[in-house]
C-alpha cells in the first residue's frame, strides 16, 4: 500500500469497487488511472461493474436535479424566410445561397472524415476500430441522457491525457461531433459530460488503428 493509502493495480488485476468509484469520480492519479483505463478496455466483466458505477451516479444527480422547464419550438431560418419575406432576409437567404455553391469543398491532406457510430453499453461487444491519421466523425448513443441541448465531448487517451475537447447538440439521443484532429495509433474514451458536470455522464470505447 503506497504511502498516501491509494491502491495501486497492475494492467492484468482487476480493480476493488473501491478504486472502480475512485475512477468514475475523476480520483485516481495518472499512473493509476493509467492502469485502470487500459484493464477496462480489456476486461468486459470489470468494465460493466464500472458501467453499474457511472449510472448510479447518474441517477443520483438526475434525482436531485430539478426539473427543467421545455424548451420552446424554434423557427427555422427557412420557415421565418417563408412566414415573412423582408428585404433583409431575402438578402440574406440569397448570400446563404452563393456561399453555398461558391465556397469549395474542404479537402486536406489527411482525408476525409471517419465515421464512428458509439454505444456505452459495451457489453461483450469489443470497441469500436477506426483508421488512424483521419478525422472522425463521432455519432454517440445518448439514450437517456438529459442535460438540455448542448453537451461536452472530450477525447481521452489510454493514459487519461486529453487529446480533443469539443461541444455538440444532442437532439433525439444522439450527439454528433466532428474530431478535426487526427488521432495516432492506440486505445481512447470518448466521455459525454453535461454543460456544467465534472463527472462523465457516458463513456464509450474507441480503437484507432
Amino acid at each position: 500500500m503506497p504511502k498516501d493509502g491509494m491502491e495501486t493495480i497492475t494492467h492484468d488485476q482487476h480493480p476493488s469497487e473501491e478504486l472502480l468509484e475512485q475512477y468514475a469520480a475523476g480520483k485516481l492519479p495518472s499512473g493509476t488511472v493509467s492502469a485502470v483505463s487500459t484493464h477496462l478496455f480489456e476486461c468486459d466483466t470489470c468494465y460493466e461493474r464500472y458501467e453499474e458505477e457511472v449510472n448510479l451516479r447518474i441517477a443520483i444527480r438526475t434525482a436531485a436535479a430539478p426539473e427543467r422547464a421545455p424548451e420552446p419550438a424554434r423557427v427555422g431560418f427557412w420557415s421565418r424566410l417563408v412566414m415573412s419575406p423582408s428585404p433583409a432576409l431575402m438578402a440574406a437567404a440569397a448570400v446563404a445561397l452563393v456561399l453555398l455553391f461558391v465556397v469549395p469543398k474542404w479537402t486536406g491532406k489527411a482525408g476525409s472524415p471517419v465515421v464512428a457510430e458509439l454505444s456505452a453499453m459495451r457489453g461483450t461487444t469489443s470497441p469500436v476500430s477506426v483508421a488512424a491519421g483521419r478525422p472522425i466523425h463521432l455519432k454517440l448513443n445518448a439514450a437517456g441522457v438529459n442535460t438540455g441541448s448542448s453537451v461536452r465531448v472530450d477525447v481521452v487517451n489510454a493514459q487519461g491525457g486529453n487529446v480533443w475537447t469539443g461541444t455538440a447538440a444532442l437532439q433525439n439521443g444522439v450527439v454528433e461531433a466532428s474530431v478535426n484532429k487526427p488521432l495516432t495509433t492506440g486505445a481512447y474514451w470518448v466521455r459525454l459530460y453535461g454543460p456544467t458536470d465534472q463527472e462523465p455522464l457516458r463513456e464509450y470505447g474507441l480503437n484507432v488503428k
